[in-house]
């Protein structure tokens, strides 16, 4: 029986905010030979790392699971944009408001 090695995300302990922190949790799950990332407990990420990462765990043949609620909606619209090569945006709520600040 195949043991399949998981790399836990959380345990890098940094922010996970540009491309090249992205890459280098990439090179970290390579450099333990693990199969699958975990984001378990992480519980923001930037558009731009999710979308790293999920384009490099693809090229790496590397499964990313237990995607949080939190980053879950960000995550599907990351898959739908690179399955249908279009660019998607997250509805988000905005009030406009008319105050100048000086």
């Amino acid at each position: 029986m195949k043991v399949i090695k998981t790399f836990n995300l959380a345990s890098l302990n940094i922010i996970f905010a540009t491309r090249e922190i992205a890459r280098f949790a990439i090179k970290e799950a390579l450099a333990k030979k693990c199969q699958v990332i975990s984001l378990k407990n992480i519980k923001t990420t930037s558009r731009s790392f999710l979308d790293e990462l999920f384009v490099m765990s693809q090229k790496n043949n590397i499964s990313l699971v237990d995607i949080p609620a939190e980053i879950e909606s960000l995550y599907a619209i990351i898959k739908k944009t690179h399955r249908n090569q279009k660019m998607y945006a997250p509805m988000i709520k905005v009030r406009v408001s008319n105050t100048v600040f000086a």
